[in-house]
């Protein structure tokens, strides 16, 4: 079973808080769809940005980091 998605609103205050965990997560941004930030295990912190080109739900995933 898939882990619930954490969702919040990712200001710096949010970022500075998130802290690293066992394993790698991500907090999706609540405004801005496909926005987040990915937490490694080791604590480096990155941004990131999930779309779909074209095409609609049947298009191939892309994300930026």
């Amino acid at each position: 079973m898939a882990a619930k998605p954490r969702i919040k609103k990712l200001t710096k205050r949010s970022i500075d808080a998130a802290h690293p965990m066992k394993k790698r997560y991500i907090i999706w941004d609540e405004e801005l769809k496909g926005f987040g930030l990915r937490v490694e295990t080791s604590g480096v912190k990155s941004l990131l940005v999930r779309y779909r080109p074209g095409g609609g739900r049947k298009a191939p995933l892309k994300q930026i980091t």
